[in-house]
C-alpha cells in the first residue's frame, strides 16, 4: 500500500487567506467596488408598489389605432419583479416551480435590439410579452422546456400562461407606480 507524502504548506494554498485579502483590499480599497461587484451578482428584484397595466387599442388589429378609455385598462400583475443583472436576466425563471398568477418578471434594456426567451429549465407554461417603446411587439404562449422565441423589444416580460390573455400587438403595456 503507498502512503501518500503531505506537503508543505505554501502561501496561496488552501488556508492560507493572507495573500487573497491583501489582493481583494488593494483592488477593492474601502469597500469602493464591492457594491459594484454585489449588483453584478445579487439580483435588485421586486419593484415596491409597481404594477403592469394592458391598455387595449380600440377595436383590436382591425381598428384605427385610437386608444381605448380608461375602463379599458387591465390589470395584468401586481407583483414584478425586474432582473436588472446579467445573473438574474440568465437565470430568469428556471428552475423555479411555479410563480403566482399575478406575478411578472421584467426585463429592462437600454436599446431595442432583437431578445430570446427559452424555456430550458423552466418547468411551467408561461406567457411573454416583447415590446418596443411601449407598444406591444409580440405575445407568445411557451411551452415549458421546449420553446424558443424572440422579437426585438426594449422591455421584455414573462408571465404566468393565460395572464396575457385578450394582449395583442400594437396594444400598450407599461409599467407604472400603483
Amino acid at each position: 500500500m503507498l502512503a501518500r507524502r503531505s506537503r508543505p504548506a505554501r502561501p496561496g494554498r488552501r488556508g492560507d487567506r493572507g495573500e487573497f485579502d491583501a489582493v481583494r483590499s488593494a483592488v477593492t480599497p474601502s469597500g469602493i467596488g464591492q457594491e459594484r461587484a454585489r449588483s453584478f451578482f445579487v439580483p435588485d428584484y421586486g419593484l415596491e408598489g409597481v404594477r403592469l397595466v394592458h391598455e387595449p387599442v380600440a377595436g383590436g388589429e382591425s381598428g384605427n389605432g385610437d386608444r381605448g378609455d380608461v375602463s379599458d385598462r387591465r390589470l395584468l400583475a401586481t407583483t414584478v419583479d425586474v432582473a436588472d443583472t446579467l445573473l438574474s436576466q440568465t437565470r430568469g425563471l428556471m428552475f423555479r416551480r411555479s410563480i403566482p398568477d399575478d406575478y411578472a418578471l421584467a426585463f429592462r434594456f437600454e436599446t431595442t435590439s432583437v431578445r430570446d426567451v427559452h424555456m430550458l429549465f423552466v418547468f411551467f407554461p408561461i406567457d411573454a410579452i416583447w415590446v418596443a417603446d411601449g407598444v406591444v411587439q409580440r405575445v407568445e404562449r411557451l411551452r415549458p422546456w421546449r420553446s424558443f422565441a424572440r422579437e426585438e423589444c426594449d422591455l421584455m416580460l414573462e408571465l404566468p400562461a393565460g395572464a396575457a390573455e385578450g394582449v395583442e400587438a400594437g396594444d400598450r403595456v407599461v409599467l407604472e407606480d400603483g
